[in-house]
């Protein structure tokens, strides 16, 4: 399985392809193009899920990574950055605490 990520933009997509541990197995820039896609992603279509930016364009490629059969999510901006300023969050507390320790 491969997890795929786009930032999609009007005519072209930011796209970065993880391997099951995390890995980067490809990353580039990529035209809005069914056939442009699809080269891009072979090898890792059936089975893959892939997460997108939802906005107006989104919906096309959404539609070309379903024909891969591709597992596709839509992520709004809003709850990204909330996901990130929680972690962010998270990772403070836990080094607050590193430290504490070590002031021991």
């Amino acid at each position: 399985m491969r997890f795929i990520g786009i930032d999609h933009h009007k005519r072209y997509s930011h796209l970065t392809v993880l391997d099951e541990e995390g890995n980067t197995v490809k990353t580039g820039v990529v035209p809005n193009r069914s056939q442009d896609v699809m080269d891009f992603l072979e090898g890792c279509q059936e089975g893959s899920r892939a997460v997108i930016e939802a906005g107006r364009a989104s919906y096309t490629m959404v539609d070309i990574l379903e024909e891969l059969g591709v597992e596709v999510q839509m992520a709004h901006l809003w709850q990204i950055k909330n996901r990130i300023r929680a972690l962010l969050a998270q990772q403070k507390e836990e080094i607050r605490e590193m430290v504490e320790m070590e002031d021991r």
